[in-house]
């Protein structure tokens, strides 16, 4: 049976805090036969699942502010609509 695409995307950001938790995860998915990316490199399309580390030195107040990218809402609301 063919497997059918996911009609939405997963984004996860982590610190380095929380890598280990998001390596697991990574796994899992993987063992799965669910790819995973580690950066996002252009639209976000249904089945996209990435798993993002934060920038140095972002704490976990600043994930909506300064996460993978400056403005990472805005990022992923671009990336939306590019697809």
């Amino acid at each position: 049976m063919d497997r059918q695409e996911p009609p939405g995307f997963f984004v996860s950001s982590y610190t380095e805090h929380n890598r280990r938790r998001d390596d697991e995860l990574a796994k899992m998915l993987r063992d799965k036969g669910i790819s995973v990316r580690y950066e996002l490199d252009g639209p976000l399309k249904p089945g996209v699942v990435a798993l993002l580390s934060t920038r140095g030195g972002v704490g976990h107040r600043d994930f909506v502010t300064r996460a993978w990218a400056e403005h990472p809402v805005s990022d992923v609301l671009l990336r939306m609509a590019q697809r």
